[in-house]
């Protein structure tokens, strides 16, 4: 070959090569709002707050899907308005800086065509949708990091992004966990690196955050690990008043990217900014909480198998086959299992303090060692980034960053008559997720059965039976 046309050749890869690098963003942020619900308005004040930032071309880009509630009616801070054509229905947009402030208008750019969608009616629910958005965005917004906010409602393991008008006004979806996951894994593990040009570009989602309750769970942060996620930011308990304040977290990821010296932002320092201003807007006016997750950490450390140790030595001290033998051990284990901190879903409790209140237990503490239970809560605080709690005292004492779906039994007196709470198989809602079949899942599962058919023997003198409380439901909670 003419080496004049090989140097040639050899400068212009260089240049696009470069031309490649320059042009890609330092932080791209993908917004995905199901608002197609009861949130409407408040999601729209999520969006007014990130108008009062905006993006920077080619430095920093705000994509916001959002899906608005497509019912006749609109119920909002305005009062009660008919939808029309811009107040409902799901559209794109490339967010630009509001100089107002803070108000009630949108003033961004619709992309809705540019990323290949239609606006209108839509299923936000469907995974295919939001994997739809994802590659849209990345193709179109490249950048060195991305961050990908859902805010919707949420209901921990049972599932999140709600959508009542799915495509058909009236129709009500739900996103399971695992459709998330393999959505996500789709995506930034496999289809999306396809798209970058340099074998050598491979696309990572530097944080993922739900702006949407009781998503701060175990079994979501262990199927998300490994699923080239950095950081997770979610909540145990439910998320008050307007969510996240975005026109605070986000000024600061833009500053961070307008700048030309220092340290480069990947993700933790703008997780711990999440948190911190979330409780610098709740604290002293919510029961809440928020905490990240490093999720490499919990894929690499063995925080799976260290909390399943502790479980395994309770089952290994169980009788598979007569419950009656197990009355004893399973009396204290429902005594610790009651006392750990609940939240909104009651079936949901910290994972840290219910490992604390088995180790406080004496017959139960015995039984496991003090030395398993501070290996598997030592292994599971080195995945905390930070976490924040406000609350009364004792209850935000007991609340330490991470979720786990662990009812427990208890029979009432209503309308003369004693009933016990109905249980679905703790598969039920774990089922498909990798969590069930780890090491940790199995146990729990097998310790589950037996402590529900355990105390299914027990006579009604055996409870504390108060009269006709209100009685829990298990069905997906609410924001």
């Amino acid at each position: 070959m003419n080496k004049k046309l090989l140097l040639m050749i050899m400068i212009l890869t260089l240049c696009l090569i470069s031309y490649s690098e320059a042009s890609k963003a330092k932080w791209t942020v993908m917004v995905y709002i199901a608002g197609d619900n009861n949130l409407d308005s408040a999601l729209l004040q999520d969006i007014n707050e990130m108008e009062a930032v905006g993006s920077e071309e080619g430095v920093f880009n705000v994509i916001v899907l959002f899906d608005r509630w497509t019912g006749e009616w609109v119920y909002g801070q305005e009062g009660i308005t008919k939808t029309n054509a811009e107040n409902s229905g799901m559209k794109i947009y490339y967010i630009t800086k509001d100089e107002a402030g803070v108000n009630r208008t949108l003033v961004s750019k619709d992309i809705t065509k540019d990323l290949g969608f239609e606006a209108g009616i839509f299923d936000s629910g469907k995974p295919k949708n939001l994997e739809k958005f994802i590659k849209g965005v990345i193709k179109n917004y490249p950048a060195e990091n991305y961050h990908l906010d859902i805010g919707t409602h949420g209901a921990g393991v049972k599932g999140v992004i709600v959508d009542d008008n799915a495509g058909v006004v009236g129709e009500h979806s739900m996103m399971k966990i695992k459709e998330l996951r393999d959505t996500l894994g789709l995506v930034f593990a496999r289809v999306v690196n396809q798209i970058a040009e340099n074998a050598k570009d491979e696309i990572k989602l530097n944080i993922i955050s739900f702006d949407a309750c009781l998503m701060g769970m175990y079994e979501i942060n262990h199927d998300f690990a490994g699923k080239n996620i950095g950081y997770i930011v979610s909540s145990e308990e439910v998320i008050p008043g307007h969510g996240f304040t975005y026109n605070d977290i986000l000024q600061y990821l833009k500053d961070k990217s307008m700048q030309e010296a220092g340290v480069a932002e990947k993700g933790k320092g703008y997780s711990e900014k999440m948190i911190d201003s979330y409780y610098e807007a709740y604290n002293g006016k919510a029961k809440a909480c928020l905490s990240s997750i490093e999720l490499e950490t919990l894929k690499s450390e063995g925080v799976n198998e260290a909390i399943a140790e502790v479980f395994k030595a309770i089952n290994a001290k169980t009788d598979a086959e007569d419950m009656s033998k197990n009355i004893d051990l399973m009396i204290e284990y429902h005594s610790a299992l009651f006392n750990a901190v609940y939240f909104s879903d009651d079936t949901f409790i910290d994972l840290i303090d219910f490992l604390k209140k088995i180790k406080d237990n004496e017959k139960l503490l015995a039984i496991v060692t003090a030395e398993k239970i501070d290996n598997a809560i030592s292994k599971i605080n080195r995945t905390i980034v930070k976490n924040v709690a406000m609350g009364d005292e004792a209850w935000k004492n007991g609340v330490n960053g991470v979720a786990i779906y662990m009812p427990y039994y208890y029979r009432v007196k209503k309308d003369g008559n004693i009933h016990r709470r109905s249980f679905r198989e703790y598969t039920y809602y774990v089922n498909g997720l990798d969590f069930a079949t780890s090491e940790m899942g199995k146990e729990i599962n097998t310790l589950f059965d037996t402590y529900i058919k355990t105390m299914e023997v027990l006579p009604d003198s055996s409870f504390d039976i108060e009269p006709d409380p209100v009685e829990t439901v298990e069905t997906a909670s609410a924001e």
